[in-house]
């Protein structure tokens, strides 16, 4: 639609990548080994009242508060003014909360079992909803135990962070403002007129670099040619790719190098093409800034893979038909 109204030909392509935060809680130890035993017990009382046919009863009540209780006392070791008596009772505190949540996966489970022996469809969610968390919670106690007990580093990948979002991924990008942002990682190709024309949601926190060929084959499918200019950050410069975009003739290309240059690498950053083309980049920011605030890139609320797809294709479908309107409706009144 872009191309046959002409806002768009496809002559200028930026690159970035953001941040898509998922709904969930800052993530600590504590509160996903109460996540898991709030959970649970919750299903566990799901399936009591499903297999003996009576009333739902407080089942894990008694486990919840303590959980809960524990959660706080934790919290308070790690408060600033904490004493050095409040972080030594700290491990303690934690081998409590872990027994609790274990005791919690191990009713999850024999509750599953009994389900499972049953053919009503009712009983049969209960059971697949069992089968889903009771693996995630055991994965919480295990990463609990390695860094609060042994004080090991669970590597970021390793780690879950939310037992509702369990496809959170947590990314660091060396920001001073935001050392830690959890969600999923979006990669945005943008080109002049304002339309992003490829996004896509990221696994985990990987490098921004192996996009930028997947992005050029991309816009070359969309438009019939290669951009004649080529920009994004210097998280996106390798050799390869600065060969791929020679390679395919693009005139104009501002993807500056990391570490010291040369006396050549510097003439060409200070000239005029490649300065004018890298401050287009510049523009990418506020398109992104944009995207979250009026467009809803700031949090997904959707659940699941599935979900953060739809809410950020939603949200960009929404974007692209405004941009095109505005550039309609600005030559109209011209």
């Amino acid at each position: 639609m872009a191309r046959s109204l002409k806002v768009t030909r496809g002559r200028k392509l930026r690159i970035d990548s953001t941040v898509v935060a998922t709904a969930i809680h800052y993530p600590t130890d504590s509160t996903l080994l109460f996540d898991g035993v709030r959970v649970l017990s919750r299903l566990v009382q799901r399936a009591t009242a499903a297999l003996t046919g009576g009333p739902r009863r407080r089942i894990g009540a008694q486990r919840i508060r303590e959980a809960k209780r524990l959660v706080r006392r934790i919290e308070a070791t790690a408060a600033v003014h904490a004493t050095t008596t409040d972080r030594a009772e700290r491990p303690g505190l934690y081998r409590r909360l872990l027994e609790l949540t274990q005791t919690s996966v191990r009713q999850a489970e024999a509750a599953q079992r009994a389900l499972a022996a049953r053919s009503e469809e009712a009983t049969q969610r209960l059971a697949s909803a069992v089968r889903s968390v009771a693996p995630l919670v055991q994965q919480v106690i295990t990463q609990a135990v390695r860094r609060v007990l042994y004080g090991e580093t669970v590597p970021a990948a390793d780690k879950l962070v939310s037992l509702f979002e369990a496809h959170t991924a947590i990314v660091r990008r060396g920001k001073a403002h935001l050392p830690a942002e959890f969600g999923r990682k979006v990669m945005l190709d943008e080109v002049e007129g304002g339309l992003v024309t490829r996004y896509t949601v990221l696994k985990g926190n990987p490098p921004d670099a192996p996009e930028l060929p997947t992005s050029l084959a991309h816009h070359q499918r969309c438009f019939e040619q290669v951009p004649a200019v080529l920009t994004a950050d210097r998280a996106f410069f390798t050799l390869g790719n600065q060969e791929l975009a020679e390679d395919l003739h693009i005139r104009s290309i501002a993807l500056p190098r990391q570490g010291p240059l040369t006396v050549k690498q510097q003439e060409v950053r200070q000239c005029a093409a490649f300065r004018r083309a890298y401050r287009w980049r510049a523009g990418i920011e506020g398109r992104i800034s944009v995207l979250k605030r009026r467009f809803g890139l700031d949090r997904c609320r959707y659940h699941g893979d599935a979900g953060m797809e739809r809410w950020v294709g939603w949200g960009l479908l929404a974007h692209n038909l405004r941009q095109i309107s505005r550039s309609v409706a600005t030559r109209s009144a011209a």
